[in-house]
């Protein structure tokens, strides 16, 4: 994902502080009521930093609802411990959750990433809103026994 630029008008990889800014700057808008992870930092080469570092510059730039999405189920545990001490304390997160993870276990052809469903399984225990897109072919749907 890149980012323009304002000083030189060139597109260039997004940063971390470009993340910290964006979500700065949607916090000071009205017309906005929750925020989305609108770019990648691409200067944070460890995938788990990346999870991490990403929630950490969500919640800690705005008291908007925040969504993102996250590459790793063992980025979860550390995550939602973040989130309970953003929230005041043990378990407290669970009570009013403000970040929604957004995974979608579905990718093309119309296949499921096994790592996707993990991490929708790890994220359950943590209250945390997760929603997860359904297939779009009716043979591959989950059916309840």
């Amino acid at each position: 994902m890149q980012t323009l630029d304002l000083d030189s008008g060139v597109y260039r990889p997004s940063t971390l502080a470009d993340l910290h800014d964006f979500t700065r700057l949607q916090d000071t808008l009205d017309n906005v009521s929750w925020f989305a992870r609108y770019c990648v930092a691409t200067d944070v080469p460890d995938v788990c930093d990346l999870d991490i570092n990403t929630a950490y510059a969500l919640v800690r730039n705005t008291t908007k609802p925040v969504t993102t999405s996250f590459t790793l189920t063992e980025t979860v545990a550390p995550i939602a411990e973040m989130l309970d001490v953003v929230a005041g304390g043990p378990d407290e997160f669970a009570k009013r959750p403000f970040l929604k993870a957004h995974i979608s276990p579905v990718i093309s052809p119309l296949r499921y990433v096994k790592t996707r469903w993990m991490w929708s399984m790890n994220a359950s225990p943590t209250t945390s809103p997760c929603p997860v897109s359904p297939p779009h072919r009716p043979e591959l749907r989950l059916r309840r026994p």
